[in-house]
């Protein structure tokens, strides 16, 4: 029988279980008793904070975004390299980490349709938005430096850019990719933010190297 007692920082450790439930089972087959087994409470306590297995998936999916947004904040802090090569590590980075999450949770379901979209629905809600707004911000602040450096033209809004690129890149995250190996998702979206950042005039193949002059 589950405990009835309120654990602390119960609702993180039932997002943790639900989300190593997730990469293991698969989302379908993963229950509301399952998650609530795994943590040792019973099924009843659990909607003393979740009220659905979507809005648990919910959960997984923010926190899964905030680990991204840690990531993207180490790559910047160890990269070597210029803005815009760095640029293109974080948005590879990225979208590798979505897709790598999203084939691991949502194995066992129709790889055309995640559960996340098969209600009509996608995810929105304040927190996720948050995060995105955080990950526009900071390849901004890339895009700043790399118009400082004379490497792309000047843009009126780098924030704009930013969100540009990413819902660029979001036709490439969902499961129809399944059909490829991971080495060629990398390189298709590899190749893709190549095109995005050669669209600012950016000499191909010389991210760092200033623009010509006259």
């Amino acid at each position: 029988m589950g405990r009835k007692k309120k654990l602390e920082n119960q609702s993180e450790l039932i997002i943790e279980a639900a989300r190593q439930l997730f990469s293991q089972f698969g989302f379908a087959k993963t229950t509301l008793d399952d998650i609530a087994r795994e943590v040792g409470i019973g099924k009843a306590t659990l909607y003393s904070d979740f009220s659905s297995k979507d809005e648990i998936l919910q959960a997984v999916i923010h926190k899964n975004q905030q680990q991204a947004l840690d990531n993207m904040r180490a790559v910047i802090k160890k990269s070597k390299f210029g803005p815009l090569k760095t640029l293109h590590e974080l948005l590879l980075q990225d979208v590798m980490f979505t897709y790598e999450q999203m084939k691991r949770h949502f194995q066992d379901t129709d790889p055309s349709r995640p559960p996340i979209l098969q209600g009509g629905r996608i995810v929105s809600t304040a927190p996720y938005q948050n995060t995105m707004d955080e990950k526009a911000r900071i390849m901004a602040e890339l895009l700043d430096q790399a118009i400082q450096d004379g490497l792309i033209v000047p843009l009126p809004d780098t924030v704009a850019q930013a969100r540009i690129f990413r819902l660029s890149l979001m036709g490439i995250k969902p499961l129809v990719m399944t059909g490829y190996k991971d080495s060629e998702v990398r390189q298709h979206i590899s190749n893709l933010i190549d095109i995005l950042i050669s669209g600012l005039k950016v000499p191909r193949n010389a991210l760092d190297e200033p623009l010509s002059k006259g």
